[in-house]
């Protein structure tokens, strides 16, 4: 896991124009949800002394009286973050085949074989995340089986602690299972770029084979960048909370913090990205994995896991 992790770091310094590349498409989006939620709230507050405390701590008095005054929010603004999520999500899925595809392929970034691997690929990651998520809906049922179980053994009116300790542990679930279900995507998406796969029903069968067969790789791996990612969220709130201060310069500084903020949060995510990759390779390698046999145009692997 150690060794892929390193890998991951090696080939994300050697790519850094994925990142610029990642940034826009983060940046993009993130501005055009903001300049309306900002031209809202410059009619409103203005030049006021109440606009200049919005450069400091978050004020809730200040929330409350905005959204009374300006119920219209309500209708426009989240059908924005909703269309702009989708997009995002679509531009994402798009970028994530041309990073899998050059960290595969290439020791440093090729704009040809990027866009070229982003867009052969984009496809059959579209029709993979659809067989994702029936995988995820079915795997959140595991939760209701918590309250099954609690039911069967406390009937209908358990002890309050009970309770609470049920819902935490479902709650927990929820969150191993999230988790599980984005590994089962990266994998596949791997599996699909490796193999030059074309049948995603394969290439999901795969990515959760090697998902649970290597669980404690594939799981530290994902929280190890987990972890760093909190980490990372912890000193921004840190840093950002020190210009609290309405003046020009604490705003500028806080731009500056929250762009250099997004730039690592985005090289996490091209981290893992490559850390798997890496993880994939070095365990198809060691088992001799990457041989195939091929009978009347079907491929039939041997037991690679």
């Amino acid at each position: 896991m150690f060794k892929s992790l390193k890998k991951g770091f090696e080939l994300f310094r050697t790519h850094k124009k994925v990142v610029v590349i990642y940034y826009l498409a983060n940046l993009i989006p993130g501005i055009l949800v903001t300049i309306p939620v900002w031209a809202s709230l410059n009619r409103f507050a203005g030049n006021s002394l109440m606009g200049q405390k919005l450069a400091g701590p978050f004020d809730m008095d200040f929330l409350f009286e905005y959204l009374h005054y300006n119920k219209g929010i309500f209708s426009t603004v989240p059908a924005l973050v909703f269309v702009v999520f989708i997009l995002y999500g679509f531009l994402s899925l798009f970028l994530s085949g041309g990073v899998f595809s050059t960290y595969h392929n290439s020791k440093s970034y090729q704009a040809g074989l990027f866009w070229q691997g982003a867009g052969k690929y984009f496809g059959r990651y579209l029709r993979l995340l659809v067989f994702v998520m029936a995988v995820y809906f079915l795997l959140s049922g595991v939760q209701f089986a918590v309250l099954g179980l609690r039911k069967l053994v406390f009937g209908d009116d358990p002890y309050q602690y009970i309770s609470y300790w049920a819902n935490w542990l479902r709650l927990g679930l929820m969150f191993l299972g999230v988790i599980i279900v984005f590994l089962i995507f990266d994998y596949a998406r791997i599996d699909a770029v490796f193999n030059d796969e074309h049948r995603m029903l394969l290439s999901l069968w795969r990515g959760f084979k090697f998902t649970f067969t290597n669980f404690t790789r594939t799981f530290g791996l994902a929280l190890a960048i987990l972890l760093m990612g909190i980490l990372v969220l912890l000193a921004y709130n840190l840093v950002a909370s020190l210009f609290a201060p309405a003046a020009s310069w604490a705003v500028v500084s806080l731009i500056i913090t929250q762009q250099l903020y997004l730039v690592i949060k985005i090289g996490l995510k091209l981290i893992l990205y490559a850390s798997e990759l890496s993880l994939y390779k070095n365990s198809l390698s060691a088992t001799g994995g990457e041989e195939k046999i091929v009978r009347d145009g079907l491929v039939a692997e041997p037991d690679i896991y």
